[in-house]
């Protein structure tokens, strides 16, 4: 087999940091009482996060009160197929609703388990950044008025990069550090201005291939999966969890994206 690092072509990743990062690398955040914590319902579960899109990692803090951006690299050998999950189209969707909370109705489930357990003994999981249009989509899924299909054509038009996530805190203490720089102001204001035109954009365009894709009448609503889910009658694949995916993983080709004024929330 290949080295999968054959096929990570961007030698840095981004985390964008609230406060920055005090001391060590760790997969939360720390109490008082030295219990780690993390954001609830975030994608992948506790971990510590990098995206390979800049200006999408600047984003997430960019309305904190002093945000630092932070280059991250990945050592040479240090993902494999063994301990490394990379999610793809149902394993991302279901994998993400998982972690979000939108599978309880149907805990217990041999569906609900299967992603439950997904990433179990895994020290990264590699797959889509869920954006703001993930939440659109989310909602419109969840009250069945798209099925599975239109949900995950709809992400693959807003895809904002790949996200790295280090669950454990040995994985975390494996990562390199290159740089920490505080955001400046005018890098704020100008993404602020980008975002804004984008979202205006991004909504017309969201509503038109929503009205694209639900008029192909192709998949499955929610309240159909959670039926079939407590039936048992889905069909999934347990080995998913272990094949070699890592040639499908479409890392940008540069580090930057210079020369890229606004934010490509789409194409």
């Amino acid at each position: 087999m290949e080295n999968m690092n054959d096929f990570i072509k961007q030698p840095v990743i981004y985390h964008g940091s609230k406060r920055g990062l005090d001391g060590p690398i760790k997969i939360g955040y720390v109490s008082d009482d030295n219990q780690i914590l993390s954001r609830s319902k975030t994608d992948f579960g506790l971990g510590f996060y990098m995206g390979t899109n800049y200006k999408q990692c600047l984003g997430i803090v960019n309305n904190e009160a002093k945000p630092y951006m932070y280059e991250i690299t990945i050592p040479k050998d240090l993902i494999t197929n063994e301990n490394t999950l990379v999610l793809e189209k149902e394993d991302w969707t279901y994998f993400v609703l998982y972690n979000r909370g939108y599978l309880e109705d149907i805990k217990g489930t041999d569906f609900y388990n299967y992603y439950a357990h997904l990433a179990d003994n895994k020290q990264y999981i590699i797959g889509a950044i869920a954006d703001d249009s993930f939440n659109k989509c989310l909602t419109d899924f969840s009250k069945n008025n798209i099925t599975d299909y239109t949900f995950m054509q709809l992400i693959d038009c807003f895809n904002l990069g790949v996200q790295v996530v280090a669950k454990s805190q040995e994985a975390c203490d494996k990562l390199q550090i290159l740089s920490e720089n505080a955001i400046t102001k005018e890098e704020r204001i100008e993404l602020l201005e980008a975002r804004h035109f984008n979202h205006f954009e991004q909504d017309n365009y969201y509503d038109i291939k929503k009205d694209e894709y639900n008029s192909m009448r192709k998949g499955k609503y929610l309240s159909e999966i959670f039926k079939e889910a407590r039936e048992n009658s889905i069909i999934y694949n347990k080995d998913k969890i272990n094949t070699d995916k890592f040639k499908n993983i479409k890392f940008p080709d540069t580090i930057h994206d210079e020369g890229d004024d606004e934010i490509e929330l789409y194409n």
